[in-house]
């Protein structure tokens, strides 16, 4: 092999061919219409306040927590049913899947989702148990655009909104 065909590394990797600022915003926009205007599910997303709970000194949790203010969030909601046969019969727990769109929520409505947040869908409330970011725009690992939240129902009277 001749010294002029030998490879080069070179300075950075090439940028990406069809996936810039512009295609992403446009991937966005649509996403944005298409959850707002066509699937129409929407939740209302109480944040944890932190500072605002009183938590144990030891154990660092908190018996009563306190929440902010609810958020009005557009999504796609999937409800599903656990069942469980135990010693006592079937024990079913209603699930709910949520999808955010990751720079919606995070750039337009400025919060962040997090295990251990409520949100109320229809006349229920249900916690957070279980966050994946699991979808990627055209296949690029480092921008991936969903939060899929797994969320379990709460027991009737144990959040009142505060």
């Amino acid at each position: 092999m001749a010294d002029d065909e030998k490879y080069e590394k070179q300075d950075a990797p090439p940028p990406p061919l069809f996936l810039n600022q512009p295609e992403r915003d446009f991937t966005k926009q649509i996403s944005d219409e298409i959850v707002e205007r066509v699937i129409g599910q929407d939740v209302f997303y109480f944040s944890l306040d932190v500072k605002a709970s009183d938590y144990h000194e030891l154990y660092g949790e908190a018996i009563v927590k306190t929440y902010k203010p609810p958020v009005h969030v557009k999504l796609r909601a999937e409800f599903d049913e656990e069942s469980t046969t135990g010693k006592f019969g079937i024990d079913r727990r209603p699930k709910l899947l949520l999808y955010f769109h990751k720079r919606r929520v995070n750039e337009d409505q400025n919060m962040v989702v997090k295990e251990g947040d409520v949100v109320r869908y229809g006349e229920s409330f249900f916690e957070i148990t279980e966050l994946i970011e699991e979808r990627e725009l055209f296949g690029q690992n480092e921008f991936r655009f969903e939060v899929r939240a797994t969320c379990s129902k709460l027991r009737d009277g144990a959040f009142n909104g505060r």
